[in-house]
């Protein structure tokens, strides 16, 4: 799952990935090319995009969007049970605590292997890969690191929704689970049921603010009673007749609005 991203902007083309612990030379640092999964390091570097935008880092746990390729599969050693990504400066810094001090499994994955723009930090992958999409004729990437586990339906929601590319195939796929799982727990009129079904609803739509954050509030008041609408009335109905497509089209066409 992701449990962390931050945007960094370097001024020299290497991202430094690591402990926390303080680079006297950058230059001594192993580029990810000629680092061995044998070997443990501190830190090593991914040759990144400077200048011009930042570099977008995810960190996840287990379950990732398999998106990129990968250019380390090893070990750390991280001291203070932290991992810090920064430039060579330590003027930008990302860093989040994973646990007790030791070393941790660490898989990176970049968009470019000469200049990455985004950086996926994963610890303790897993192995394979799982499609978690539904609507067939709009598939979106698979999920890595999940071989021989279920993926429910709220961390399947946060898989779909942790990516902001191919907006129709994401937002299709997460208005049928969410069909799915409400037409699955319409007997169900408890507190806590409904406390379920507004959260997914208002996880979709934290999401769609990212897909269109110029337009305005009312908007997004607008899109999720669309969205509740069409899913009530289909669980209502015959689920079949339910198009997550035209759905999905129709909000993503609400959403049009020129930028102020």
């Amino acid at each position: 799952m992701e449990i962390g991203f931050a945007g960094i902007l370097l001024n020299h083309p290497v991202l430094i990935i690591g402990s926390t612990g303080f680079v006297e030379d950058y230059a001594d640092v192993p580029l990810d090319g000629s680092v061995h999964a044998s070997e443990v390091h501190q830190h090593l570097g991914v040759p990144a995009l400077a200048q011009v935008a930042p570099v977008l880092i995810k960190l996840w746990r287990g379950p990732h969007t398999a998106v990129g390729e990968t250019v380390f599969d090893g070990i750390v050693d991280l001291p203070d049970g932290t991992l810090a990504a920064f430039d060579v400066e330590n003027v930008s810094r990302f860093t989040k605590k994973l646990g007790k001090p030791g070393t941790y499994h660490l898989t990176i994955r970049v968009d470019d292997p000469k200049r990455a723009s985004r950086v996926d930090l994963v610890l303790d992958r897993g192995e394979g890969e799982v499609e978690i999409g539904t609507v067939l004729e709009l598939s979106i990437p698979p999920i890595g690191g999940v071989t021989g586990l279920a993926v429910d339906a709220d961390a399947a929601l946060h898989l779909i929704l942790s990516e902001h590319d191919l907006p129709l195939h994401r937002l299709a796929n997460a208005l049928d689970l969410i069909l799915g799982e409400w037409v699955r727990d319409l007997s169900d009129a408890s507190p806590r049921a409904e406390a379920l079904r507004s959260a997914r609803l208002t996880r979709l739509v934290h999401w769609l603010r990212g897909q269109a954050p110029w337009a305005p509030h009312n908007v997004f008041l607008d899109a999720r009673a669309s969205a509740e609408e069409q899913i009530v009335r289909a669980s209502r109905g015959n689920r079949e007749d339910f198009d997550a497509a035209d759905a999905a089209a129709d909000i993503i066409r609400s959403l049009k609005y020129d930028r102020p």
